[in-house]
């Protein structure tokens, strides 16, 4: 695919669904200022994302010892910056849920998803990193995946095929195919809806060590993911830990006690609540 042809693949993004405005305004406020009480007032006002958003509150995801009645009361005991990152993740897993429907599992994709937002929270906050931040991106990772499902639903199924039955590699199957992959087009998508640059970088490179190098938030989700790939194949703990050096070429340094805790995570995430 010729960059003439990406950059149809880039206009037709318009048909991605329409992201609720709440979410949009949430998004803006990660490059901005919001009040507490504010952020609070607008979630409200879309009732169909605060009866979600206080489901998976109260559900085994977060694990409180107390029910959550309101958005208000969410924010006090899960934190502003919770609360901001789940109306972020809800809004755009119903937003974007009939897209799943066709050539992705929705239940496998965004279970996948969260998995690896929820290690990628995990390792930023053991480096100091905002957690949900790194929790978003680790999101959103894969969106462009979701963006191929829509522009490119004939060819991108006949790879999905290819990958399963040969296991040749999405990323390499996509390159051979369009000249681009789920990567760069996922990091187009976060930039037409604003995204702060640093998820975009991190989406960008989830699957490129090198391009990760002095973008913490980015390498982290690269790891994530990385280890997410070992526990798909039941890898031992040996080979797990051997993915140390690597993430030590990034800039980042985990003990081997972290590492295997990040990657016993991704057992113990239950996202049915967000689905």
């Amino acid at each position: 695919m010729t960059t003439e042809q990406l950059k149809t693949v880039l206009d037709s993004l318009h048909q991605l669904p329409a992201i609720p405005a709440v979410v949009l305004e949430v998004i803006d406020s990660f490059n901005g200022d919001i009040s507490t009480a504010l952020l609070a007032q607008k979630i409200s006002q879309d009732q169909a994302i605060s009866a979600k958003l206080l489901q998976v509150a109260n559900s085994s995801f977060y694990g409180l010892s107390r029910q959550v009645g309101s958005i208000h009361e969410a924010v006090i005991i899960l934190g502003f910056d919770s609360v901001r990152t789940l109306t972020v993740a809800v809004g755009l897993i119903h937003g974007l849920s009939h897209v799943t429907d066709e050539l992705l599992s929705k239940k496998e994709f965004w279970q996948y998803n969260i998995q690896v937002a929820s290690c990628a929270r995990f390792l930023a906050k053991k480096l100091g990193q905002n957690p949900d931040i790194a929790f978003t991106a680790g999101l959103l990772h894969d969106i462009g995946q979701l963006a191929m499902a829509l522009t490119l639903p004939d060819s991108f199924g006949a790879i999905l095929d290819q990958d399963l039955a040969l296991g040749d590699g999405l990323i390499d199957l996509e390159q051979r195919e369009y000249g681009f992959d789920h990567a760069l087009l996922g990091a187009e998508v976060a930039r037409h809806w604003n995204f702060p640059a640093v998820i975009q970088q991190a989406i960008g490179s989830h699957h490129d060590r090198t391009a990760t190098v002095g973008f913490p938030v980015a390498g982290i989700v690269y790891i994530a993911n990385r280890l997410h790939e070992m526990f798909r194949s039941n890898s031992s703990e040996e080979n797990i830990l051997s993915v140390i050096p690597v993430l030590e070429q990034t800039g980042l340094k985990l003990s081997q006690e972290t590492i295997i805790a990040a990657v016993a995570i991704f057992g113990q995430v239950d996202a049915q609540a967000f689905i």
